[in-house]
């Protein structure tokens, strides 16, 4: 081990680092009203969307402590909101078995994709 130096500051080699995504995730010079529900900053068509940086938003942790469903969490998110918005039937078709890769003694799940056919309601039924 040895001391780090970050943003000015030397950090001594042993000392516990506590990182904190919900405050990371409300911090003002990142997100402009962080506190308000504003959901045109995720749309790029918007004039004020800023793509964030891989350590500014991290809803799922990262690294070796990433959490594992974050793939099937995301996906989930997107089905829902296009079923919601929709108002589609969802059938699932099929769902592929997650693998995992070991490399210097560490073990990485990488999720499957999973495929969904949708199909749109009318009046009469479906179409």
């Amino acid at each position: 081990m040895r001391d780090l130096w970050f943003d000015g500051h030397r950090i001594r080699a042993g000392r516990l680092l506590i990182f904190s995504p919900y405050v990371t995730h409300r911090l003002p010079e990142l997100w402009p009203e962080p506190t308000e529900f504003r959901p045109l900053r995720w749309d790029p068509n918007n004039p004020h969307y800023r793509k964030p940086a891989p350590h500014e938003f991290i809803p799922f942790s990262g690294g070796l402590h990433r959490c594992i469903g974050a793939v099937m969490a995301t996906t989930e998110m997107a089905v829902m909101l296009a079923r919601t918005r929709l108002r589609l039937p969802a059938q699932r078709i099929r769902a592929g078995l997650p693998r995992v890769f070991r490399t210097a003694g560490f073990a990485s799940i990488y999720a499957a994709s999973c495929e969904f056919r949708y199909s749109v309601r009318t009046s009469c039924g479906v179409r």
